[in-house]
């Protein structure tokens, strides 16, 4: 009998291990015969080295084998059987598998959003919406979030991501600049056991002001301009519906 991390994982998927972590492997020998059997030992398809507690075994006796091997991405599965001597002949047990399910270890993001305010603004980091999006465009765990100037630390899939804020021109805001793991883009790839920055700038919007003259104009036959007319903004000459 052969068992992975406690498991009798005959079936496909088995246990989900991590990528790069230890797989643990068992097997159970039991001598079913009436003649002692030496020089136990296992035999593994994928190279699996196992150490018998017992190489030899009278009859009826039982011992437990192990091995371990790092374990590797997708559908992994292996089949072992036992090897005996009796004397000189070699007597063979029965095959049993084993499955596990290798999944990658995740990755970081980090999402840092920055605020900016030579206009005299009072938006904060915490006022504004961050999303960070899968390639499906669904909103990944924890997303929407408020950012944060430290940032938000996002733990993920190995895979490419997408980062946006919600419009910050309702706010008198707008975007500077947004930059991924040092690019001026706004996509990243995630890889296991990495850390990948984005960073998203916000400036506020300077105060504007836009004066509008209307008139009848020739209601009367009057021939009077929008030109004829002088406008000014604390003192300084304007044109009738331009932005100050």
């Amino acid at each position: 009998k052969k068992t992975v991390e406690g498991q009798d994982a005959n079936v496909a998927p088995g246990p989900s291990l991590m990528v790069g972590d230890t797989a643990h492997f068992a097997y159970i020998v039991q001598n079913t015969g009436n003649v002692t059997l030496t020089n136990i030992t296992i035999v593994d398809d994928k190279g699996v080295a196992a150490t018998c507690a017992q190489t030899t075994l009278a009859a009826g006796d039982s011992t437990t084998c192990t091995g371990t091997q790092p374990a590797v991405a997708g559908q992994y599965t292996n089949v072992a059987y036992a090897t005996g001597l009796n004397g000189t002949q070699k007597i063979t047990s029965n095959t049993d598998p084993a499955n596990y399910f290798g999944t990658p270890r995740p990755g970081n993001l980090k999402v840092i959003k920055t605020v900016q305010n030579p206009n005299g603004g009072s938006a904060t980091s915490a006022n504004f919406n961050v999303h960070v999006n899968d390639s499906l465009n669904a909103e990944v765990i924890g997303s929407p979030a408020a950012g944060s100037a430290t940032g938000t630390l996002y733990s993920l899939a190995p895979a490419t991501y997408t980062v946006s804020e919600d419009d910050p021109s309702g706010m008198g805001y707008k975007q500077v600049s947004i930059t991924c793991d040092g690019q001026n883009t706004n996509t990243v790839t995630v890889s296991s056991d990495t850390t990948k920055v984005c960073t998203i700038i916000n400036e506020d919007l300077a105060p504007s002001i836009t004066l509008v003259k209307a008139f009848s104009g020739d209601k009367y036959g009057d021939t009077t301009s929008l030109d004829d007319f002088g406008l000014s903004i604390g003192g300084t000459t304007v044109n009738s519906g331009q932005k100050y």
